[in-house]
């Protein structure tokens, strides 16, 4: 049996309205505006008919498997293809929507998301890549987006771009009070 990488075919994040706050598309059959926006649309109309109050909903849609929750107000969705597992979409769902309450503290409403838009994206660049899933730890995606450690010095390859500036920015200024 090949072994294979979990596909994540697009990450996006909805307001009360079902407006895009932020999203990613990484499926070739998703390029156009008008399909990201229908595949939107399907699954913000999912939510508004779901009877879920905690947890994550599953729902299929022409060619994908939609995995969506709500947090005051926002609506947190990922899809994947539908041969995909989707257990493991609900748990990079999940990784998402909870890294996201811890870096706002909980408040994940469209305001404060906004505000802190730069940390959502940072997660969902950790998160996924190029639709390839690379982290689904709540924790270290919390350290690596706030630039906190989470155990020692991270090595250089390992550091985002927002960390590598810093540590760059705290050596020169070091180098210059010498």
């Amino acid at each position: 049996m090949a072994a294979t990488l979990d596909v994540v075919t697009s990450i996006f994040l909805l307001d009360s309205e079902g407006s895009r706050i932020t999203a990613k598309f990484y499926s070739g059959d998703l390029q156009t505006l008008e399909q990201q926006k229908e595949i939107e649309k399907k699954i913000f109309k999912a939510s508004q008919t779901s009877t879920s109050s905690s947890g994550a909903d599953v729902v299929m849609l022409d060619h994908h498997l939609g995995i969506f929750r709500v947090s005051n107000g926002c609506l947190f969705a990922i899809t994947g293809a539908l041969d995909q597992n989707e257990l493991m979409l609900e748990y990079v769902l999940e990784a998402f929507v909870t890294s996201v309450q811890a870096i706002l503290r909980g408040q994940t409403d469209k305001r404060t998301i906004l505000e802190n838009l730069d940390y959502v994206i940072l997660i969902i660049d950790e998160l996924i890549d190029d639709g390839v899933i690379l982290e689904t730890e709540p924790d270290v995606l919390i350290s690596r987006v706030s630039l906190r450690p989470s155990e020692g010095d991270v090595p250089l390859a390992e550091q985002t771009l927002v960390q590598a500036i810093q540590s760059a920015r705290d050596q020169i200024q070091r180098s210059l009070l010498q």
